[in-house]
């Protein structure tokens, strides 16, 4: 009976580590939508706010709803040109006919869950412009083990 029982609990062990197994080694990544951005009170969503001569502060929030480790939140802005011309999110997307890049234009380091990091946008002098805007981020470790996660991007369009 005991041979039996030890047989049994082997194979209990066996079936139990070939379960977990494959987990073991899988990279652990970031679900992309953890990453969020909002402009003042209006979260994943396009907006639009006058400015021009007028001083107005947009605040540009973003978070990581499950921050895996210590990294660092960025707000990126879309640009064109050299030195960077600000400009709607359309051109910052793969096969954009523009060939914007994504510049960091504010980061921070996260230590809690969810994190959020803020940066205050002048929008002073920008009257007619959109700028796209999305949040990225970016793992502490360079072990590869996080994915980088970024937001969807969206507009800021000043009027």
């Amino acid at each position: 009976m005991v041979h039996k029982n030890v047989i049994l609990l082997g194979s209990i062990f066996v079936v139990l580590m070939l379960a977990v197994a494959p987990s073991l080694g899988a990279q652990k990544t970031v679900n992309p939508t953890t990453t969020n951005i909002w402009f003042d009170t209006f979260e994943n969503q396009n907006i639009t706010v006058t400015g021009g001569a007028t001083v107005v502060m947009v605040v540009i929030n973003g978070t990581v709803n499950q921050s895996p480790d210590s990294g660092k939140i960025q707000i990126q802005e879309c640009e064109i040109g050299i030195p960077g011309t600000p400009a709607s999110s359309a051109s910052c997307l793969d096969g954009a006919i523009d060939n914007g890049n994504w510049t960091t234009i504010s980061s921070g380091l996260i230590y809690n869950d969810p994190s959020y990091w803020s940066f205050s946008f002048n929008t002073t002098e920008y009257s007619g412009v959109t700028i796209g805007f999305r949040t990225h981020y970016v793992p502490n470790s360079a072990s590869g083990i996080w994915a980088q996660s970024k937001s969807s991007p969206y507009d800021l369009t000043i009027s």
